[in-house]
């Protein structure tokens, strides 16, 4: 056929298929499929310091492996630590994290930090990739391998966590060192486990994080995050009303990043 106005002939057509980066933005969320309507707003899906802190020590463990691989706060808390399926992975959500972006990452070909964590998102919310077929498989054998090399101790202390919060397992553990020390009959090995990862029986118990120490001894950082928390919600909220509990939704947001700074350093 000819072009009617150039009068030249199309031989051929070339189709070129690049991979599409997701913009995954600092306050960027993707709408949950559930039943009934939801407020897009940034408070509605990010998480209080209070629902955080509810988590027990393996959820909360996934929750920040999410955050730091770069997967939002409300997204992370709402959408996927509630999506983790299968029997293996009760008390190990955050092996079943792990496992599910180390094999995101072997398969995607996306480079950025922001893309990778939009594409894992839908991957995992819009095509449920780790809830079924192959790769949910793969995640229950890996986790299942995991826990064979594990020893009673650590077992035993896993299921303590399971059904008390990660602040009440922190007591608890620390309770048992402080008893241990005081007990010269009781032998030293591996009973306690390292509050950074449930199946390490290295002994790590640090202090508990405090808002209003924090803001004092890490001043600088504290100034750093308040000033990254503002501007993520007022470019969320540009062109919106702000909600009337707009100062709650900043501090809430501030003092859960702040404690997730905290964490990581210990």
């Amino acid at each position: 056929e000819r072009d009617r106005n150039s009068k030249r002939r199309i031989t051929h057509i070339t189709f070129i298929f690049e991979d599409q980066e997701t913009d995954h933005s600092p306050t960027q969320v993707l709408e949950a499929k559930v039943p009934g309507s939801i407020k897009k707003t940034y408070g509605d899906y990010l998480p209080s310091v209070a629902e955080v802190s509810s988590l027990s020590k393996a959820k909360l463990d996934a929750y920040h492996h999410l955050v730091d691989f770069g997967v939002k706060e409300g997204i992370a808390f709402r959408q996927i630590i509630g999506k983790i399926k299968g029997s293996e992975s009760n008390g190990f959500e955050d092996w079943y994290i792990q496992e599910a972006i180390k094999i995101f990452k072997s398969k995607t070909t996306l480079k950025s930090k922001n893309a990778q964590a939009g594409a894992f998102v839908k991957w995992y919310l819009e095509n449920k990739a780790f809830e079924e077929g192959s790769f949910f498989a793969q995640i229950m054998e890996k986790i299942s391998r995991r826990k064979k090399r594990m020893s009673a101790e650590q077992r035993e202390n896993r299921r303590m966590a399971m059904n008390m919060t990660s602040e009440e397992f922190h007591a608890t553990i620390a309770r048992q060192r402080a008893s241990q020390k005081n007990n010269s009959t009781t032998k030293t090995g591996n009973v306690l486990m390292d509050i950074i990862d449930l199946s390490s029986p290295e002994v790590k118990i640090t202090k508990p994080f405090n808002f209003e120490t924090f803001k004092k001894e890490f001043e600088t950082d504290y100034e750093a995050i308040k000033e990254t928390v503002e501007q993520e919600i007022q470019d969320f909220l540009s062109g919106m009303e702000h909600p009337t509990n707009y100062d709650e939704l900043i501090l809430n947001a501030i003092t859960t990043r702040c404690e997730h700074w905290y964490e990581q350093q210990q």
